[in-house]
């Protein structure tokens, strides 16, 4: 068992990245997963510096050999080994958008977490929705009736951050509808990513949501747990209005 530490800053990681380069560089694949295994996967790191692990590994690992190294973190199965790979796909966005969401729609299936999901649907979805928005919603857009739950959920969970993230409001309207029809799911972990998305938008844009309440509320396929998120996310809205 390899003891952990915690590794808070890209100064202390910064030594364990040019080793990782030099092994990949010499094509001594052992000792580089080796090291990538004790030194990063097995210990605390932050997800920013995980996310500056993936940039390096962009850098230096050739495009075309970027997915084996992503096939082989999805084998490992670390939760810092998805952030990795959330990071990576989200780079490769603009070499291949198709391919990196059909990567990172795979990974979610086979991950089969909560956290595998939101980890590469903030990275990848939320990020393309921020960043090519009517590219990336036709692509989303069939995960709602997909028939793995995870990725009905990762639409939730890509809403939420792009709106968090500053989504100008048509856009996160088009969303908000598009995700009605799935705050009906007794699914539990749709309902929470579609919760999720509720209260955020209705926290940044209340006036999407105010319009749609009451019907929504009166709604009985509608779960309760998407109903009470829109009215947490309203009070937040309410608050945040306080404070201005």
């Amino acid at each position: 068992m390899v003891s952990q530490t915690k590794i808070t800053s890209k100064k202390a990681i910064q030594p364990t990245l040019e080793k990782l380069e030099a092994l990949y560089q010499t094509g001594n694949q052992d000792d580089f997963w080796q090291l990538f295994e004790t030194e990063l996967l097995q210990q605390r790191v932050k997800f920013p510096l995980l996310e500056f692990v993936a940039q390096a590994l962009f850098s230096f690992v050739p495009p075309n050999e970027q997915l084996a190294l992503i096939d082989r973190l999805l084998s490992l199965d670390y939760e810092g080994g998805y952030v990795i790979i959330g990071k990576l796909l989200q780079e490769r966005l603009i070499l291949n958008r198709e391919e990196a969401v059909e990567r990172a729609a795979a990974c979610i299936v086979q991950g089969d977490k909560w956290y595998v999901c939101d980890i590469i649907g903030e990275r990848v979805f939320g990020h393309g929705l921020l960043h090519g928005f009517a590219e990336m919603v036709g692509v989303i857009r069939p995960f709602l009736t997909h028939p793995n739950f995870w990725l009905q959920r990762s639409v939730g969970i890509a809403t939420h951050y792009a709106t968090k993230k500053g989504l100008p409001s048509d856009e996160v309207n088009q969303l908000f509808n598009l995700l009605l029809p799935l705050a009906t799911s007794k699914q539990t972990d749709v309902k929470k990513g579609v919760g999720w998305a509720f209260k955020t938008i209705a926290k940044f844009y209340p006036e999407l949501v105010r319009p749609q309440l009451q019907a929504i509320l009166a709604d009985k396929d509608v779960n309760p747990w998407c109903k009470n998120k829109l009215k947490v996310g309203l009070a937040l809205a309410e608050e945040r209005a306080r404070q201005v």
